[in-house]
């Protein structure tokens, strides 16, 4: 009986220490699960943004960008007001032939002047388009038989009157129907005493004082204002005797 009871309590022992051996090895290897696992979320912590900040943070790069709507058109394109002149010039011969034809576009180049006119800072006068030559000569000439530029006149007084150069037919009007309506229109026409190059076009008004009439503004002799001007490309080509058939086209758009 004795041996018996003295086997009960090594085996009782035995079953004690392994269980004691088997908690001890769950407990570290449960300790060692707990850090892994704290490692791995401390790691996932840092990769994965808190919904909070993405909204403050906005998208990210790799994430297409949204535009708004106003955003949008307050960025579009800005438009405004254009002075455009629209030029034919035509070349016959003294009988009528005709010679050539051509046609181009330029733009307002006297911005100031026309500031200056809706202020009433100056009367707008006499109207006239020139038509310059090259460094060969200008395509008339003076009263002293001096090269110079070509002008066709709306009235040749006041600083105008009596030079050879200036011819006085110059239509200005604005057209109440037609392909030109309400657009201003000036033509006349030019005879070309040297044989040259024309390289150079202008429209031009003169500046009369405030207190001047618009009646009594066609003969002020006050300074030009340019309103277009350009270049022709390529020049045209003009000799003496023929005549020059210019319109000018003024535009706003």
């Amino acid at each position: 009986m004795g041996k018996q009871l003295a086997l009960v309590i090594a085996l009782v022992s035995v079953i004690g220490v392994a269980a004691f051996i088997a908690f001890e090895i769950g407990t570290r290897s449960e300790a060692g699960t707990t850090v892994s696992k704290t490692t791995a979320l401390s790691d996932v912590d840092f990769k994965v943004s808190d919904p909070d900040a993405e909204q403050l943070a906005g998208p990210s790069e790799s994430e297409p960008k949204q535009v708004s709507a106003d955003a949008d058109q307050s960025s579009g394109p800005v438009e405004g007001i254009e002075v455009h002149g629209q030029w034919t010039i035509e070349v016959e011969e003294e009988d009528g032939r005709f010679v050539s034809l051509r046609e181009f576009d330029n733009a307002l180049v006297g911005g100031v002047s026309l500031a200056e006119l809706l202020a009433h800072e100056h009367q707008i006068g006499s109207w006239f388009v020139q038509l310059a030559g090259s460094g060969a000569g200008e395509p008339c000439n003076d009263n002293q038989g001096v090269d110079r530029a070509c002008q066709s006149w709306e009235q040749t007084t006041g600083g105008a009157t009596g030079l050879a150069q200036n011819f006085s037919d110059l239509l200005v009007e604005v057209p109440d129907s037609g392909v030109n309506a309400d657009k201003l229109v000036l033509s006349g026409s030019i005879t070309i005493a040297n044989t040259t190059q024309i390289i150079s076009v202008g429209t031009h008004y003169l500046k009369c004082n405030t207190s001047t009439s618009p009646v009594d503004a066609l003969a002020c002799s006050g300074p030009a204002a340019t309103i277009t001007h350009t270049n022709p490309s390529p020049w045209i080509d003009v000799q003496a005797g023929q005549v020059v058939n210019v319109t000018v086209v003024i535009s706003f758009s």
